[in-house]
């Protein structure tokens, strides 16, 4: 929900945050959002921790560009197997645009999707436009984008 917001947050509203593709003020209504759950939650330990499958990626994938999905954002780890693939390929030659986050552990390593080079792989910059500490980093990244210590209104 936070990348979502902060693409296609409207413009012009009198807010104080703006997106790429939200619009202008009442005019123009921008980009619309198709919310997919691609996995599910479970107690670890005490703790509340988020698994998925490739399988269910591919499903939501295949769902999304079926449904009208331009672009597709993809924040989580990737391996391959369990169709997504297919799914990918499918949805590339739909014309739909993948980006898919670098990762979280500081490492020079990256999972199926974000290795793709069919796929946008996508770093995390902090508030001074540096790498975030936790972003991975390589050849593989195509592009950074503000993903910690962002000003929210």
């Amino acid at each position: 929900t936070h990348t979502s917001g902060t693409i296609a947050s409207k413009t012009n509203n009198t807010v104080g945050v703006s997106g790429v593709a939200g619009g202008f003020g009442i005019s123009e209504p921008g980009c619309k959002i198709m919310c997919l759950r691609q996995g599910y939650s479970f107690n670890d330990a005490g703790s509340e921790n988020g698994r998925t499958t490739m399988s269910i990626v591919a499903q939501a994938v295949t769902y999304a560009y079926r449904n009208g999905a331009t672009a597709i954002n993809y924040s989580s780890g990737s391996s391959s197997g369990g169709g997504v693939e297919a799914a990918t390929d499918s949805a590339v030659a739909h014309e739909v645009v993948i980006s898919a986050s670098a990762g979280n552990s500081n490492i020079n390593s990256f999972g199926y999707l974000q290795s793709r080079t069919d796929v946008l792989c996508v770093a995390s910059t902090g508030s001074s436009d540096a790498k975030s500490s936790f972003s991975n980093f390589g050849a593989a990244v195509d592009v950074s984008a503000p993903g910690s210590s962002i000003r929210l209104a």
